[in-house]
């Protein structure tokens, strides 16, 4: 079974890859090293349940993705923030290959390098 960090790093490198300039991805730190860490962090915003990858898009809109490994399960505090961006209308996906992130980019009709869109 392929380990999550390695999953998390070839769908970050597939998706700055694919996507146009106006597009930035990057990754949400969320696991403290310590109790200490996690603490501060805590108090500079850090919460419990934001996804692994934010995806930065023109005008002010952005989509969220939660990498998981297979057979990984969402914690109950993932499961809420991804329904909160399904409240709001906000693109958010649970991948477990680049092939996820590819059917995400796809159903959400994300341009691409090279696609006419």
């Amino acid at each position: 079974m392929v380990d999550e960090t390695a999953i998390h790093v070839s769908i970050l490198t597939y998706l700055r890859e694919v996507l146009p300039d106006t597009h930035k991805v990057l990754h949400i730190p969320n696991a403290p090293r310590s109790a200490i860490t996690g603490a501060k962090l805590k108090r500079m915003g850090m919460m419990a349940g934001a996804p692994d990858l934010l995806v930065l898009r023109p005008a002010g809109r952005i989509a969220f993705i939660e990498v998981k490994a297979e057979g990984g399960r969402l914690s109950p505090e993932q499961k809420a923030f991804r329904d909160w961006c399904i409240s709001m209308g906000v693109p958010h996906c649970t991948a477990r290959s680049i092939e996820d992130a590819r059917d995400f980019l796809s159903d959400e009709r994300f341009p691409t390098k090279g696609s006419s869109q």
